[in-house]
């Protein structure tokens, strides 16, 4: 029998919630029951979601190419944006500044069937030379380090794996398998298709401690993880912002994330007290307000809200004074990109409480109705010092482009750049992270 699983009411757009088809079915199968189940609306715009990127775009290596002697390959869904896509870009800038040879090759997520062009920073460094698109590459590859991220592309009935010779197979986990009642994908599966395509015990690492607990949690501890987390890594430099007190009578507090219903509390009360109505406060929001406008049947007034990718990160946060982000309540943030991009501006940051795990004293923990206490105080100039320097010493040392070159030379891969290389990688990192903007 064939169940179409449609989403929680108001997760997602009308067509996504058709998108999700549990069991795996044949493409036949599921074309009937398009023909027959679907409204025809609905029916003709999932027929284009089957949206494949054109690989002629990019560069083809030519007959001297060597394809048996990359240091890293990235295996991912190419399209995605948000952290999952931001995360693979910083890593192969970062992996290319050191000199590392490094190859990208995409395989299909269903989560983002829809989408027929690549992330455009990654679409950048493809087209730039600083990493190759290995789907265009003939011969046979080998790589030091295949790192896989998302399990979602792993999924049964999905594309073939990369027919790739590799030292080390690496499986990054950042995000749930679970998101707000949807299955994304099922671990142990994904781990065993690595398992049994190249014939190693693939080496699983979650991106940070509430991924590691939910896996844990839903797993009952089955699911093996290495004991280090792999988490993102950032250009902390392009963020950083001389701060020493809120210089201005009306206070700015901010948020960016992606549009998606899982990125806002569901009660209007919760996001009137995270986001205070009051005179001498604006709300400032990078990502749209259509979630919340709807909750709270209007705007308020004090906001100020840009479109999601409007302008860069850095600029959005250079002009706030405050870092508040609250979301979903049954949603698991896996690690929180934005969060840490605001810690490296300097800017002080309000979370919910169960984010302890990942930013331990480094930032204000509070329920939604504290947050404007907290904000009172910070008015202070001695506090708000104190939680500036707290919050960008805690990034420095924890999400620098350091803790990946460590690990990767760690599985084997030695610093072989020079001065230009690594001079020239580094204009087209500032480049690209700029034009790409994304967000968790």
């Amino acid at each position: 029998m064939c169940v179409i699983q449609p989403l929680l009411s108001g997760e997602r757009s009308e067509v996504s919630r058709y998108s999700y088809v549990l069991p795996k079915i044949s493409k036949e199968l599921k074309r009937f029951a398009m023909r027959r189940l679907l409204p025809t609306k609905i029916r003709k715009r999932l027929e284009l979601q089957d949206a494949t990127p054109d690989f002629t775009l990019y560069p083809t290596p030519g007959a001297s190419f060597q394809p048996d002697n990359y240091d890293l390959i990235i295996a991912t869904d190419l399209r995605f944006i948000g952290g999952s896509g931001q995360s693979t870009l910083e890593e192969v800038l970062v992996a290319a500044r050191q000199g590392w040879k490094v190859g990208l090759w995409h395989i299909a997520s269903k989560l983002v069937e829809h989408r027929g062009t690549l992330n455009r920073g990654i679409s950048d460094a493809l087209k730039s030379g600083t990493a190759t698109l290995v789907n265009n590459v003939t011969g046979p590859v080998k790589t030091k380090v295949l790192l896989f991220r998302h399990p979602s592309v792993l999924n049964y009935g999905g594309d073939p794996l990369p027919d790739i010779r590799a030292d080390h197979v690496l499986l990054v986990v950042n995000h749930t398998p679970i998101k707000l009642g949807r299955i994304d994908y099922l671990l142990p599966y994904c781990v065993r298709q690595l398992r049994q395509a190249y014939n190693v015990e693939p080496k699983v690492f979650p991106i940070g401690p509430l991924i590691r607990n939910a896996v844990n949690e839903l797993y009952d501890g089955t699911v093996r993880m290495e004991a280090s987390d792999w988490t993102n890594v950032f250009d902390l430099d392009r963020f950083a912002v001389p701060r020493e007190a809120i210089d201005r009578s009306v206070i700015r507090i901010g948020r960016h994330s992606r549009p998606g219903l899982e990125k806002w509390p569901t009660s209007a009360a919760d996001i009137r007290a995270a986001y205070p109505m009051r005179r001498d406060i604006e709300v400032h929001i990078l990502g749209g307000s259509a979630v919340p406008d709807q909750i709270l049947r209007g705007r308020p007034g004090n906001w100020r809200v840009s479109a999601f990718g409007a302008m860069p990160p850095e600029l959005f946060l250079s002009g706030i004074d405050v870092f508040v982000y609250y979301h979903h309540p049954d949603w698991i943030e896996a690690f929180g990109r934005v969060i840490v991009e605001a810690m490296a501006a300097g800017l002080p940051v309000i979370l919910p409480p169960h984010f302890e795990p990942l930013f331990k004293d480094s930032v204000i923990f509070s329920a939604p109705e504290g947050v404007l206490g907290h904000i009172d105080r910070l008015k202070t100039a001695a506090t708000y010092r104190a939680y500036s320097e707290k919050a960008r010493r805690f990034a420095e040392q924890n999400f620098g482009h350091a803790a990946l070159i460590l690990r990767l030379e760690r599985l084997g891969l030695a610093h072989v750049a020079g001065p230009d290389a690594s001079r020239s990688v580094s204009d087209k990192h500032t480049d690209a992270m700029a034009r790409n903007g994304g967000a968790s």
